[in-house]
Formats: C-alpha cells, sequence, structure tokens
C-alpha cells in the first residue's frame, strides 16, 4: 500500500509526462482513411474533427458518388446543364468515430434526418455543407451549425441540436429558416474557448465580401455580436479561427470550390475575438504549374490535445478531385506550427506524421 500511494503521488504531480497511458498515431495524407465495413473511403467531406470525452468525431458532408466530369464546378449555368450538378443535390451529414485517429467507424450515414424531409427545406432544392459541433455544457447538449445554399449562392446558416454527438440532431427554425441573423452563407466554423465562451467565423459575398467573427449566445444557437469586417473588399472562403497564448487566429483563403489544384491560406490576428483583425502571413503557397504547396483547401482548425496536455492546432483541408467519385475525395490533416513570436509557418506536404494522443 506504501508504495501505491508513493505512485499515485507521483503520478498526481508527474502524471502528464510520466504516467499517462497515451498512445501514438500515425496520421496519413498519402491514401485515403479508409472505412473498414466497406473497404472503401470514409464519405466524409468539408466537415469537422472533434474529440469528445476519449472518442473522436469526424463530422462530414456526404456527397453522392458523383464522376469526375460532374464535379469540376459547384453550379454551373446554360441550358444544357441540368441543376443541380451531382455535387450540389441530396447531400446528407455523415459520422465517423474513432478512439485512435487511424481507424475509423461509420456511425450515421445523416446525423441531421430533417435534411431529406424538412417542410421548408431539404437536399432536393438545397445544397447543405460543412457541419460543425460543439458541446454545450451549460444545457448538456451538442449544437451543429451548418451551411445552406440555393443555386446560384443564397442561401445561409442553419443550426441543430442533440443530447448525443451521434444524434440525431433536430433543425432549430428560430421563427424561419434558414437563420437570417448575421451575414454570411458560404463557411461556418467554430471555436469554444475553456470558459464555455463559443464563436463562429463566418463570410458574405455579397456588394461588399468579407469575413466575420461573431459571438454565440449561451445556448450556441445564436449570435448576440458580431465583428467589423475582416479583409473588406475581397471574396475569402474557408479557413477557421481558434486562439493560442491570448491570441485569436481567422483563417481563410482564394474561393476556390470543388478545385483540385487547393487554394490559399491567409492568416490574421487579434488580441481579441471580435478584432480588430490585421493580416499576419500566408501560409499555403501558389506554385509555378497554379497548384499549391497542399493541392487543398482549408475547411477549418481542429484541436488536438496531446498526452502531455499540450494543444495541436491542426489544419484540415480538403483535397477535391482526389477520390474516383466525389465522395471519396480525401482531407489533408496537419499541425499548424509557430515561430516564438506566434507568427504561423508555412506549410509543406507531409505524407504522414504522428501525434502522442491520450
Amino acid at each position: 500500500m506504501k508504495h501505491l500511494s508513493i505512485l499515485l503521488l507521483f503520478c498526481s504531480i508527474f502524471g502528464s509526462l510520466y504516467c499517462a497511458k497515451g498512445l501514438t498515431a500515425t496520421i496519413r495524407n498519402d491514401v485515403p482513411r479508409i472505412d473498414p465495413a466497406t473497404g472503401m473511403p470514409l464519405e466524409a467531406s468539408d466537415g469537422c474533427l472533434r474529440q469528445f470525452g476519449d472518442t473522436y468525431y469526424l463530422y462530414g458532408t456526404r456527397y453522392q458518388p458523383c464522376p469526375k466530369c460532374d464535379q469540376k464546378y459547384c453550379y454551373e449555368w446554360g441550358s444544357n446543364i441540368t441543376w443541380p450538378l451531382c455535387g450540389w443535390r441530396n447531400t446528407t451529414f455523415a459520422l465517423y468515430t474513432s478512439r485512435d485517429l487511424m481507424n475509423w467507424t461509420m456511425v450515421s450515414e445523416n446525423v441531421l434526418p430533417e435534411l431529406v424531409n424538412h417542410p421548408k427545406i431539404n437536399n432536393t432544392n438545397m445544397a447543405f455543407f460543412e457541419p460543425a459541433v460543439i458541446y454545450n455544457k451549460k444545457n448538456n447538449n451538442y449544437v451543429l451549425w451548418f451551411v445552406t445554399q440555393l443555386h446560384g449562392g443564397n442561401g445561409g446558416q442553419g443550426v441543430a441540436y442533440s443530447s448525443s454527438p451521434e444524434g440525431p440532431f433536430v433543425i432549430d427554425d428560430h421563427d424561419g429558416y434558414p437563420v437570417t441573423t448575421m451575414k454570411g452563407s458560404a463557411d461556418v466554423y467554430l471555436y469554444q474557448q475553456p470558459n464555455g465562451d463559443a464563436y463562429i467565423k463566418h463570410n458574405w459575398y455579397g456588394t461588399s465580401p468579407a469575413n466575420y467573427v461573431s459571438k454565440l449566445s449561451e445556448d450556441y444557437r445564436s449570435v448576440i455580436q458580431t465583428s467589423e469586417p475582416i479583409a473588406n473588399g475581397t471574396y475569402y472562403e474557408g479557413g477557421g479561427i481558434f486562439e493560442r497564448n491570448n491570441t485569436w487566429y481567422v483563417m481563410f483563403g482564394q474561393g476556390c470550390c470543388f478545385c483540385s489544384l487547393g487554394g490559399s491560406s491567409l492568416v490574421y490576428t487579434s488580441p481579441s475575438p471580435l478584432g480588430p483583425y490585421t493580416y499576419q502571413t500566408s501560409i499555403n503557397h501558389i506554385l509555378p504549374n497554379k497548384s499549391y504547396t497542399v493541392p487543398a483547401q482549408q475547411f477549418g482548425v481542429s484541436w488536438i490535445t496531446t498526452t502531455t496536455n499540450e494543444v495541436e492546432y491542426w489544419y484540415t483541408g480538403m483535397r477535391y478531385g482526389s477520390g474516383s467519385v466525389k465522395s471519396y475525395d480525401s482531407q489533408y490533416w496537419t499541425p499548424l506550427q509557430f515561430f516564438e513570436n506566434g507568427t504561423v509557418k508555412d506549410m509543406y506536404w507531409e505524407d504522414s506524421f504522428t501525434v502522442e494522443i491520450k
């Protein structure tokens, strides 16, 4: 008993360094992540990677198995084109889970069933993208934000909630749909502070395009305050939001919908979540062949806790056109690296990397 007490005391002091029972996960970008039930790539695009408890959750848009000839563009005008194109109809929000970030199991093909049968909108007349989920401790539920778009770009953000991270989620109509309390209809990315405050990064492509950060209400289902425009006058999409060492980071790049060459990743920073934000750097550079160092379009930043209780911030991006059909397009993951002054370092392609997880 004496030896056990000494061990427990030692672990209570040095546990994060010596007593944590960790696992070395090898994250591969050079091959698709596979669903063992089908032997085929995961069908989860432009969503989010989250950790709830000891399980990792990968939420993503489940596209139809469009042939490559039908996934060149988001939408296309012309009398010989029947809208919506394959990439813009019948999407659902799939969920895969993992205990080690390497082996994934499909939990649901659609965690938001109302995408199929909602009386006002459904996936036969609207497109749905970018499911983003966070846990609301106060209400003990999970909140899902997502993008809705009609042909030509009209749309907004939707909100849903569930008592379980596995769903099913139920749409919060907010006296009408879609939510119209904030500008933007192309992107939604969430970040949650340790104190429970939550923020959403979104963009707007109207006559005065810009990106914004908004603070969410206590239930995370509406917006209560919005920043001034970021990069006002230029349309940027994708990206993410996070806080590190008392600095807030917002990321986005040029519009590049479904393009296989990838897109830029610009970084803006601020000492406070609602700005003002100033340009810091660009980390994904264009090459002479018009592709990018990392041929992906960013759709979020995930935060992963290691065995030493350090937090890694992962760039997550879509490699559109990498799959044999659209639903099999792969994701690219890599930890963001920082200089001592907090500036984000340039990205370079990595076939794989390792991370120590609990």
